[in-house]
């Protein structure tokens, strides 16, 4: 004795106005997308879990094709704090500094150099120039 049973698949059935473009590769993402006076970041991170910047060696970023700034903790504008409450104005304990406020290291990770470049190559290349010595 055989059972046939009806089984619906969760939801309904849509149709994607854009999935005929993502299967045939022809979808334009966001990545690819390029305006005027367009700047990229890449992000130099931290490989100490915890310590200071003794120094740290910028000049060949800076000097790399396409580079518009190196922003280090040298030289980063100062900024606001986090406030220290959580939602319902409850302390929460001391925040964490902004990015590139300070030589300390807390985390592995952490960030400790951005590179500003006018495309996502360059400022990738020239984050790999910069070179960190840490105090452990």
């Amino acid at each position: 004795m055989s059972t046939t049973t009806n089984v619906d698949v969760v939801g309904t059935a849509l149709d994607r106005v854009d999935g005929r473009l993502k299967v045939m590769g022809a979808a334009t993402y966001p990545i690819d997308v390029t305006l005027p006076g367009l700047a990229h970041a890449a992000l130099v991170q931290s490989t100490v879990t915890s310590g200071r910047i003794l120094h740290i060696a910028v000049d060949a970023a800076e000097r790399a094709p396409g580079v518009l700034a190196v922003i280090t903790h040298l030289n980063a504008p100062a900024l606001a704090h986090a406030p220290a409450t959580g939602r319902m104005g409850d302390p929460i304990g001391p925040q964490p500094l902004p990015p590139f406020q300070s030589d300390a290291v807390l985390h592995y990770g952490q960030h400790v150099a951005m590179v500003v470049a006018e495309t996502r190559e360059e400022a990738n290349a020239a984050a790999a120039l910069i070179d960190v010595t840490y105090q452990h």
